[in-house]
């Protein structure tokens, strides 16, 4: 069964596996290159217009960092910067230098004799590894601690107690400690940071006394045999699995100070049963519960898994059901791999489709985003391999990588696309740059609408016309037949069509025509479909009186002749249509306009119409007419009122082009007259009511492109088999759609898109 899904937003950080013995911020922002260089040093220049030594190019066995370096301060010793100088024996850091990085003096295996100043106050993981000054510290205590900073406690075990002199429990500090069984930590501690206890399979209590205000990422992960921890009254982030695969733990209770509980923070905590979540907590991130027993009776309760208006899951959603209203945002991942989901309708509340929120639900089919979007995630839509093409609106500025398409891998260092997905959106766009820079299809895509065919005409014009018309056409909006065969007379004046009611000027066309500068106005029909009024409405904006032109005839026979007879008195084609329904009209309109050729009306059977047969006698003298061409098949225009119409002209017959329906027409037309079209572009409308093709029909001809009609309003919508064959022979590489999505449904969008490529 086809469901609905609605989404939303948040921030998600995605981790493949779980945490590693390498420290989370070893490869943190590592310049690419060095800003220059100063004797042994290549240094870069940090925000504040500081240095930062990056790397020592030297071989001396005692080092002195300078303070200054070509008349830069330097306060970072960055990541690598002397990683496995072998030579060095001794190091002093001056005195202004406030950061030490990850790796920083690692593998220096002769280095035994470091001078830290008391300006150090972030010293980064395993800066000192694998030095002789580290191993030396471990001897004199096992806790190695510099400026407050738990730098390393690999020789503890049994039961520790942080020392109050510590303010801060450093990175990877104690990982894989698996002698230690108890810790606790004093109320001078104000930041666990980063994997501090990682995998420390021994531990089996912790007391965190009040004072702590981070648990750091991946902090207590795959701690197995941990059964016991207090959260204080004093933490406000609990990071990312920061308790991943602590499977004792049945019981946990998160304090009010908490704000944020990061992805996967109890992941796979097979013996987590009891959470306590107070709403104090904003942000939980994706799979932050998953695997849980707690999870799994929430499930049980509603598909729909919901803690303090966050959706946090939704893996046992079946049905067609919405989401409840309660829920203001979805965490990452929620829908993650539900192979169940054939289809995503993003709902308008939402700003930001967060990371791997529907990654890997490979059965999806189609993806509505609406213009709230403003950025995709990474990983968001990854692994929907069911997913063909998705139309991305313009106003999403950022795609991050990853986020659209499917990918399959080429060598061990890339991904590369799939061929066939299709990303369709605006030139000039975020959807544009992301198609290109990952090796995608990207076909263009404007929508042309406005509230109401009025509004969509003047939209069409504006498009077509964005700077100056002199002339405008007005047709009346509530009847297709003088406006129709007015689309070629519009491409020769050089005019959009725009429409008006019959007892006033509708205000939308005023308000074009002022923008358009337009001193000329041509009226199609007689006062009874546009009246009087409209022409004094006209003269009181200030287009001059002698500049109103009305084109009009008894009927639309006589209307259509009349059009005709100002369009072109020595055309060399003429097209033959059926007066009493709009469809084929408006299939062969832009063709008509194409070729400066009349459209003229017949019916099904009898005698021509008197005023037709007098404007064929005229073209029959005039002699110049080649070609006439009858459009439809013969049960709107028969075979015998064909061949009237063709000896009225002096011609032998008319070549009929025809479909078994009117959109099989339209394709007929297309294809019959495809040399007129020498664009790469495509013109999509509804075939079902005649506005907005009316309108678009002048935009079309004008950019030598054809107009597709599509039945927006059929149950189950779909291209037809010769409407699939002709976007595959013709392609196109640029959509223009007249009308909004309740006439031209955007699933029309992506399937010729599909086909076209």
């Amino acid at each position: 069964m086809k469901k609905r899904i609605i989404s939303a937003f948040l921030a998600f950080v995605f981790l493949l596996g779980t945490a590693s013995l390498l420290p989370q911020d070893a490869f943190t922002d590592i310049p690419a290159f060095a800003d220059s260089a100063s004797g042994d040093f290549s240094y870069r220049i940090c925000d504040d217009d500081t240095a930062a030594i990056m790397k020592y190019n030297g071989s001396k066995e005692k080092i002195t960092i300078p303070s200054y370096i070509d008349g830069i301060k330097v306060t970072v010793v960055d990541t690598f910067a002397f990683m496995n100088s072998t030579s060095i024996k001794s190091v002093v850091i001056p005195d202004g230098v406030t950061e030490i990085g990850v790796y920083a003096f690692s593998g220096c295996k002769n280095l035994s004799n470091i001078s830290i100043p008391k300006s150090v106050t972030l010293i980064k993981s395993s800066a000192f590894s694998g030095t002789k000054w580290l191993e030396e510290q471990r001897n004199k205590d096992p806790m190695v601690v510099v400026n407050g900073i738990l730098v390393d406690g690999h020789k503890c075990s049994g039961d520790i107690t942080i020392p109050s002199t510590v303010t801060c429990i450093g990175g990877w500090a104690f990982d894989y400690c698996n002698g230690i069984t108890s810790v606790t930590i004093p109320s001078s501690v104000a930041d666990i940071s980063d994997g501090a206890f990682n995998s420390c399979k021994g531990l089996k209590k912790v007391t965190i006394a009040k004072g702590t205000a981070n648990i750091g990422n991946w902090a207590f992960t795959m701690c197995e045999n941990l059964e016991s921890i207090n959260i204080p009254d004093s933490v406000s982030v609990i990071g990312e699995a920061a308790f991943e695969e602590c499977r004792k733990l049945t019981s946990i209770t998160i304090p009010k100070s908490v704000r944020t509980i990061g992805e996967r923070a109890f992941f796979l905590c097979t013996g987590l049963k009891n959470i306590t979540i107070p709403s104090s907590v904003t942000s939980i991130g994706g799979r932050a519960f998953l695997n849980t027993p707690w999870l799994s009776d929430r499930r049980k309760e509603n598909p729909f898994v919901v803690v303090n208006s966050i959706l946090i899951d939704a893996h046992d959603y079946k049905g067609d059901s919405a989401i409840p209203k309660t829920v203001k945002t979805i965490a990452d991942c929620a829908f993650y791999a539900d192979y169940s989901l054939t289809e995503i309708t993003v709902p308008d509340w939402v700003s930001e489709i967060p990371k791997e929120c529907f990654g890997s639900c490979a059965n999806v089919e189609r993806v509505v985003i609406p213009s709230s979007v403003k950025s995709i995630g990474y990983h968001s839509f990854f692994g929907c391999t069911g997913l063909k093409s998705i139309i991305v609106p313009k106003t999403v500025t950022s795609i991050k990588e990853k986020s659209l398409g499917y990918y399959h891998e080429i060598n061990a260092d890339s991904d590369k696309k799939v061929d066939g997905f299709v990303i369709i959106g605006e030139k000039g766009t975020a959807a544009e740059t992301y198609a290109k820079e990952n090796q995608m299809t990207f076909v263009e895509y404007s929508r042309l609408a406005g509230a109401g065919r009025y509004a969509t005409a003047a939209e069409i014009s504006k498009k077509a016309f964005p700077s100056k018309a002199d002339t405008v056409i007005l047709a009346y909006s509530m009847n297709y037949a003088d406006a129709l065969a007015g689309v070629p007379l519009a491409v020769r004046e050089n005019a959009p069509i725009l429409l008006t009611n019959t007892k006033s000027l509708d205000s939308t066309a005023l308000a074009e025509i002022k923008r358009l500068k337009a001193s000329k106005v041509i009226i199609l029909g007689g006062e009874g479909v546009i009246g009087k009024q409209v022409e004094t409405e006209l003269v009181q904006s200030g287009i001059k009186a002698a500049n109103i032109k009305r084109i009009a005839g008894k009927n639309r026979f006589s209307t259509a002749a009349t059009i005709a007879q100002q369009l072109n008195t020595k055309p060399t084609d003429v097209f033959f249509v059926y007066g009493n329904n709009f469809a084929d009209a408006l299939s062969v309109s832009t063709v008509a306009a194409s070729k400066n050729a009349p459209i003229v009306y017949l019916t099904t059977n009898g005698s021509l119409h008197p005023d037709t047969a007098a404007y064929l006698a005229q073209l029959k003298k005039a002699g110049s007419v080649k070609n006439a061409y009858v459009i439809g098949g013969t049960s709107v225009i028969s075979d015998d009122m064909a061949n009237k119409a063709a000896n009225a002209l002096g011609l032998a017959k008319a070549t009929r082009v025809a479909g078994t329906d009117r959109f099989a027409t339209c394709t007929a037309v297309n294809d019959t007259f495809k040399t007129s079209f020498t664009s790469n572009e495509l013109c999509a409308a509804t075939g079902m009511d005649f506005p907005d093709a009316l309108a678009g029909g002048v935009y079309a001809a004008k950019n030598k492109a054809p107009l597709f009609l599509i039945n927006g309003k059929a149950a189950k919508p779909a291209l037809t088999d010769k409407q699939k064959a002709y976007l595959k022979a013709n392609g196109a590489s640029s959509i223009t759609v007249f009308g909004g999505t309740s006439v031209v449904p955007d699933i029309y969008i992506e399937k010729i898109a599909e086909y076209s490529v």
